[in-house]
């Protein structure tokens, strides 16, 4: 006996380095654990596709490998013998055997069975450490092998072996980075598990994402191919493992397997037509959500149930919680453990193998804050703070833990979910809840019992949002109406809402959840008047009557108050760049937005700076719509290619005089030109039009409108019901026929009765 333990027990059990750790106790409890199993020669010890539910370690003998693949070829794979260990995968994971494995000679095993190694990990730790570590290593090279089938091809078993040997694993927790902006790039990355975030830097400071990069996909792999820095920066928007590769040794491959070279090409050729090409795009691997009560007083049950529902018509989907993975494992408090706990030996490569399974992934958070609160935000791709708009909007302990949790790093994108009353269509005072949440990209108004409101919800936080953006174009914006009655008729969701200029104005209405007919309503006494006349030192207008008017629309609403997400683009005279309002009075934002240069003065904003039309810099904002809530999108351009164009016979002087005589003499015909207000506000278009041009194409807007209008003068507001009439028949059948074909793709599939 050595160590308490027959001595051929004991130099299996060291081979396996269990008993690195053990102590005198401990062997005590690994003796009685274990069975010894006699196997004859010609037995199957395992069979490939029964259940396991017990591992071995082989004492005597030499056992046979073997496997049949899906044309039921058997392929037979190296032997095992004495201190190897076999059937652990399928013991820890559950599901059935992948392999054949039949004893060659007599031979004799220890058999150790699932419960027993269950309770030896929770008790003796120390003892499954090396079965973990050795478990750990085999589940990564298996599935590394099927990743790098689909990047490189089928590789000789030499040549995968050499790539193996050649790869350096590396682990990232969710918000660090892989790399940065201009570091010297080194080599590439594969993600294995977990998904990763590439950014580029704004002039203004702030980032735009390039691509989510999922689980089997490369990342940084420009640097196989030429020397040079990095082009963005990437990081793990959750807990994430890649493997990294050295351009020689991908030269090596190369040589060695040709054909890996011309897999890798077409891999890339697709990852840069997806970068130029958005409808080639697809969603990264990485989809788990995880819902955060913001302290233990809200409960979130009813919203994630709804929201598991809703997601469903998009894939299928699994919602995890602490009580569900510990009914599953039958094992309470098995969700709560450490990550790097032998006990969850099972959990780690089981929620992995959720990830693979499903679409959709829901981590639902316990409503204090526990372990299984921990891994949540560790797994998710996205974090949902979920609360009571009539609560307490201070910062709650469980929002709290993820802020710290994050304090060093990036985080995931957080959104906001206030759980509102049913019935309402704005909610005034949403900013209390806001300013103290710089952390929060988005925020989302959720009626209670409204099933309409979850399914927006479940699109944006996908990818699906079917939105809506409006360009400028004086009176010709009137057309917009005409489209949201067909949006009406036809009854397409608007999951957000944009625009420039009148385009804003239509957009911010519609945010109010006023329905086509109020539009017109509420709309025509604020154009009707809209100018203003003063003495033309700074502008025709004073600017008053739009102000007012727009106040008189919205009152002291704030754009966070709005049904639906909504944004308005204004454009910074003072600096020439574009101004993006999110946030603030819904009024100053649709006033901006509008305030053409030389119709209307500008508007003041923080630091002196002064605001002008966002049709300047512009006028139909599909690239900013695309980068907020990527999904669908439904542009509506009323700016003509061709506009004012003037008479054969114009002189190239022209006196105002003789303008305003001609309009006052019934027999002299006019003097074929357009009015100044006109041709400023053509002006003020022009510089956005040409890159509104090559920008807004049908490449980044789902569907691209263009309703004819441009024989309207653009300040022919009194004409209103007239050209939203027009922009109804120019764009209903349009409409509909995009909506018939792409209905069940945008809404989801119903589900089953």
């Amino acid at each position: 006996m050595a160590n308490g333990l027959p001595e051929d027990w004991s130099r299996a059990l060291a081979a396996t380095g269990v008993l690195e750790a053990a102590d005198a106790k401990s062997l005590e409890l690994l003796g009685a654990a274990l069975r010894e199993v006699e196997v004859p020669a010609g037995q199957a010890l395992i069979r490939q596709g029964e259940t396991g539910d017990s591992m071995y370690v082989i004492v005597e003998g030499q056992l046979r490998v073997s496997v049949l693949d899906d044309d039921g070829n058997e392929i037979e794979l190296p032997p095992v013998g004495p201190g190897d260990m076999v059937g652990e995968i399928a013991l820890v994971l559950g599901g059935t055997r992948g392999t054949t494995i039949t004893a060659q000679t007599p031979s004799r095993v220890l058999e150790l069975g699932r419960e027993t190694c269950m309770t030896i990990a929770e008790r003796h730790p120390q003892l499954i450490k090396p079965l973990t570590d050795h478990l750990r290593v085999r589940l990564r090279r298996s599935r590394l092998a099927g990743l790098l089938d689909n990047i490189f091809g089928v590789l000789e078993p030499d040549s995968l072996r050499t790539l193996e040997d050649n790869l350096e694993w590396v682990h990232l927790e969710s918000g660090q980075e892989l790399f940065g902006e201009g570091d010297e790039a080194g080599g590439a990355y594969i993600v294995i598990i977990g998904t990763v975030r590439v950014v580029v830097s704004e002039p203004d400071g702030s980032e735009r994402v390039l691509n989510d990069v999922g689980a089997g996909e490369w990342v940084g792999e420009m640097a196989l191919l030429a020397d040079g820095r990095r082009a963005a920066t990437v990081y793990a928007l959750r807990d994430t493992e890649l493997v990294s590769i050295s351009r020689e040794a991908f030269e090596k491959l190369v040589l060695t397997d040709p054909e890996a070279m011309l897999h890798t090409a077409q891999l890339l050729v697709r990852r840069l037509r997806g970068m130029v090409d958005p409808e080639a795009k697809t969603c990264a691997s990485g989809r788990g959500i995880a819902l955060v009560p913001i302290h233990p007083g809200v409960d979130i049950e009813p919203f994630a149930a709804q929201l598991e529902a809703a997601l469903g018509r998009h894939g299928s989907v699994a919602r995890l919680t602490s009580a569900g993975v510990d009914a599953i494992f039958d094992r309470p408090g098995l969700s709560h453990h450490s990550h790097d706990e032998p006990v969850q030996l099972r959990l780690g490569p089981w929620l992995t193998q959720q990830e693979d399974e499903h679409d959709h992934l829901i981590y639902q958070a316990d409503r204090s804050w526990t372990g299984w609160s921990e891994r949540a935000i560790r797994h998710a791709s996205r974090i949902v703070f979920v609360a009571e708009a009539s609560g307490d909007a201070a910062l709650g302990s469980n929002e709290q833990r993820v802020v710290e949790r994050f304090a060093r790093g990036r985080s995931p994108k957080l959104s906001l979910v206030l759980l509102q009353p049913r019935g309402r269509t704005t909610f005034p005072g949403t900013k209390r809840w806001l300013a103290p949440r710089g952390h929060v990209d988005q925020h989302h108004h959720l009626r209670h019992g409204e099933a309409h409101d979850v399914e927006r919800v479940a699109r944006i936080l996908t990818g699906r949002a079917i939105t809506l953006v409006l360009g400028g174009g004086g009176s010709r914006g009137y057309a917009h109406v005409g489209v949201l009655r067909a949006f009406e008729e036809l009854g397409i969701p608007v999951d957000a809402v944009a625009g420039a200029s009148i385009g804003a104005i239509v957009a911010g209405s519609h945010a109010l959840g006023l329905p086509h007919v109020e539009l017109l309503r509420v709309l025509r006494p604020v154009f009707d008047n809209l100018i203003d006349p003063t003495l033309p030192l700074v502008s025709l207008a004073s600017g008053k009557n739009a102000m007012d008017g727009c106040a008189r629309v919205v009152g002291d609403l704030d754009i966070e108050d709005l049904r639906i997400p909504y944004f308005a683009i204004s454009t910074n005279l003072t600096r020439s760049t574009e101004v993006v309002h999110r946030r603030g009075p819904l009024a100053f934002a649709a006033r901006a937005s509008g305030s053409l240069p030389g119709v209307f003065p500008p508007v003041p904003w923080t630091g002196g700076d002064l605001l002008v039309d966002g049709g300047v810099i512009n006028n139909v904002p599909i690239d900013r719509m695309a980068e907020l809530y990527p999904g669908a999108i439904v542009a509506v351009d009323v700016m003509p290619d061709v506009d004012l164009v003037a008479g054969d016979e114009l002189p190239m002087s022209l006196s105002g005089w003789e303008v305003a005589r001609r309009m006052i003499t019934p027999r002299r015909s006019k003097v074929p030109m357009p009015n100044i207000i006109s041709i400023l506000m053509r002006s003020a278009n022009a510089a956005s039009h040409a890159a509104h041009r090559a920008q807004a194409t049908a490449q980044r807007a789902s569907l691209m409108l263009k309703p004819e209008v441009s024989h309207w003068n653009m300040l022919d507001f009194k004409a209103a019901p007239v050209i939203a009439e027009q922009g109804y028949q120019a764009s209903h059948d349009q409409i509909r026929r995009w909506w018939e074909h792409n209905r069940d793709e945008l809404l989801g599939r119903r589900p089953q009765a």
